[in-house]
C-alpha cells in the first residue's frame, strides 16, 4: 500500500542524521525497510528506525545521514506574533 504524506526533518542535539516528523496515519506500522522518504530535491531516502504513537498522530523516521537538511527548533518564549510555526499530531 503506497500512502502519502508530508512531514518536517528536524535535528536533535546529540542524535546523529535527521529525524522527519509526519503523522502516523501516514506510516501505520510499516517497518522502515517498507517506508521511503522522498526529499524535495528528488532524494530517497529510508529511515533507520520509527518511533510512532498512534493515539497522538505523530511518528518520527530517523534518517541516519548527517547531510540531510533540516529545521531548527524554536524558542516557544521567543516567538513573536506572525512567525511560521509547525504543528504536528491528533486534533482530539
Amino acid at each position: 500500500v503506497e500512502e502519502s504524506g508530508s512531514g518536517v526533518m528536524v535535528k536533535f542535539p546529540g542524535v546523529s542524521g535527521a529525524v522527519a516528523v509526519t503523522n502516523n496515519h501516514v506510516v501505520g506500522g510499516a517497518e522502515p525497510a517498507k517506508v521511503y522518504v522522498t526529499l524535495s530535491d528528488g532524494r530517497i531516502v529510508q529511515p533507520a528506525r520509527i518511533w510512532a504513537d498512534p493515539e497522538s498522530d505523530i511518528t518520527l523516521l530517523h534518517l541516519d545521514d548527517d547531510a540531510l537538511p533540516a529545521v531548527e527548533f524554536g524558542d516557544s518564549d521567543r516567538v513573536k506574533r506572525g512567525q511560521w510555526v509547525l504543528a504536528f499530531g491528533s486534533p482530539f
